[in-house]
């Protein structure tokens, strides 16, 4: 009884620091990807952070870069092609949108990459913790997305126990997993009922 009281209580907490994770999501200036992460102790939030440039940087999270003209090449079907023009769309940047008439033309030559300016939730989380002193040994990490393998080998590193995420996106769980670091996930509509 003890035991299943001590697991509702984890799980109440596990929503509400998800919650929080993605409510400073929508802090971030990134526009492909908004990430947000949290550290804990005891149930008490420590660190609170989300993807974005270095500070002090400009807040441009994406870059548009030439590209090989062979990018038509990756698309079967008129319809997939119009569907990655509207999806670039939505990323507002004035060189592309006053070119609207062109966007095959311009499609063909530029694609939108995120900066190398720019760090994941993961990181700085981590890099704050660091640099004010909060060690992160056995602290339990809430993400909106899973981590890249990159970020894994830095939440292994830093000493962090358990991660908490909702949405399936990098490639880093097996190495969490590996690493013996309990790794979570909880569903979008289990935790905005």
């Amino acid at each position: 009884m003890k035991e299943e009281l001590e697991n509702q209580e984890i799980q109440k907490y596990d929503k509400i620091f998800l919650k929080i994770a993605y409510l400073f999501s929508q802090q971030s200036y990134c526009k492909k990807l908004k990430v947000g992460a949290i550290l804990t102790k005891e149930n008490r939030i420590l660190v609170n952070a989300y993807n974005g440039t270095l500070s002090g940087q400009c807040n441009d999270c994406e870059d548009v870069i030439t590209f090989d003209e062979t990018i038509q090449e990756k698309f079967s079907s008129k319809k997939e092609f119009n569907k990655k023009i509207e999806e670039l769309k939505k990323y507002n940047i004035k060189y592309l949108q006053s070119f609207e008439t062109e966007f095959a033309l311009i499609y063909s030559k530029y694609q939108i990459k995120t900066s190398p300016f720019v760090l994941h939730a993961e990181e700085n989380a981590i890099t704050f913790a660091a640099k004010n002193g909060i060690p992160t040994k056995g602290l339990t990490m809430y993400i909106t997305h899973s981590p890249c393998e990159r970020c894994a080998r830095l939440i292994a590193s830093a000493g962090i126990k358990r991660v908490v995420f909702i949405t399936d996106y990098g490639n880093g769980i097996e190495f969490l997993k590996k690493a013996g670091i309990e790794v979570q996930k909880i569903e979008k509509d289990e935790i905005f009922k």
